[in-house]
């Protein structure tokens, strides 16, 4: 008797097992779509100066909302100035 409690228990977790990595897989493989939302745009004429500098090169921008800015990354690799970021105030 006590041979076929431990048969059961044996198979009882061997499916609780397969159960929770059925689970686990499931979960990993669910990808979650981020959401877009086309705000506007604006256009930097070539050129532009700001404080002597060219602006260009801008490759990542971020939005503050508690300070209502936007934040700019130059990808220049320093050729036109050094290595530099700019806060945006855009009215979009």
């Amino acid at each position: 008797m006590n041979n076929q409690r431990h048969k059961i228990y044996k198979y009882l977790i061997l499916a609780l097992m397969t159960l929770i990595v059925a689970i686990v897989i499931k979960s990993l493989t669910q990808a979650t779509v981020p959401q877009l939302t086309f705000l506007g745009q604006v256009y930097f004429p070539t050129g532009l100066k700001f404080k002597n500098t060219e602006v260009g090169g801008l490759s990542g921008i971020t939005y503050n909302p508690s300070r209502k800015i936007y934040y700019a990354i130059s990808d220049d690799r320093s050729s036109k100035a050094s290595a530099r970021f700019y806060t945006l105030k855009i009215d979009l």
